[in-house]
């Protein structure tokens, strides 16, 4: 699509206001010493590889869904903050909304407590998916009808 993202909507992790990596691995290290008082250590590390996979997967996703709204707004079939428009009123916008906060942090959620049914079909990886290929379809639809 070829338009530079804004430093907010690249994927990469916001440093701004938020803890340190140095912390991120102390509270990683702290919660896995929790985990390993049940489970083996082999256990532990699969279960936080996975769980690290997942955040990927979904950051990936969420950036797909990022690039389409963005796409929008420079085509002009939807409005943005360059219109001094809500980021959140437009069926893209509001589908792109759905991406991060309802589907990437259900399957981070059933990641993280082991829950593969939940992550695959409740609000999961399967919506995670098909909202990516609704907003593209939109998207062109609304393209297509804007010329």
């Amino acid at each position: 699509m070829g338009l530079p993202l804004p430093t907010e909507l690249t994927g990469e992790p916001v440093t701004e206001y938020l803890i340190d990596s140095k912390e991120q691995m102390a509270r990683t290290e702290r919660m896995q010493n929790i985990c390993v008082a049940c489970h083996s250590r082999g256990w532990t590390d699969g279960q936080f590889s996975r769980f690290n996979n997942s955040i990927k997967t979904t950051n990936a996703a969420t950036l797909t869904a990022a690039k389409i709204l963005l796409e929008a707004w420079k085509c002009g079939v939807a409005k943005g903050l360059e219109q001094k428009d809500s980021i959140f009123n437009e069926p893209l916008e509001k589908k792109w909304v759905e991406q991060w906060l309802f589907y990437a942090n259900s399957i981070r959620f059933s990641s993280s407590m082991t829950g593969a049914d939940y992550g695959a079909f409740a609000d999961g990886r399967w919506y995670l998916n098909k909202n990516i290929r609704e907003m593209a379809e939109l998207l062109e639809l609304k393209k297509s009808g804007s010329r």
